[in-house]
């Protein structure tokens, strides 16, 4: 018995636009444009204009910008026990 190929069996017909990589290709440069790259860097010298927060805001946003979640900060750790403490005293007062 012969297979009859339908529209649903037929692989989609993509458009040069939709054959694009899922993800962004990644930045590689010849020796030479490494070198004309790093040789700018240095006439221009970014890191001599570049001094972080200077106000008491920027600075505490900048503190946060390595945490992730939080969970194990010295603050959320001491609710935690003042909270667990609270909770024995309950405890304890409800056996007696």
């Amino acid at each position: 018995m012969k297979m009859r190929r339908t529209n649903k069996d037929a692989a989609p017909v993509q458009s040069v636009e939709a054959q694009q990589p899922s993800r962004p290709r990644r930045y590689l440069l010849t020796p030479e444009g490494m070198a004309s790259l790093r040789s700018s860097a240095q006439r221009a010298k970014p890191w001599e204009r570049s001094t972080g927060p200077r106000t008491p805001e920027g600075k505490a946003q900048s503190s946060k910008n390595a945490a992730k979640h939080g969970e194990r900060s010295a603050e959320v750790i001491a609710q935690r026990h003042e909270l667990n403490r609270a909770l024995r005293l309950v405890a304890d007062a409800l056996k007696q």
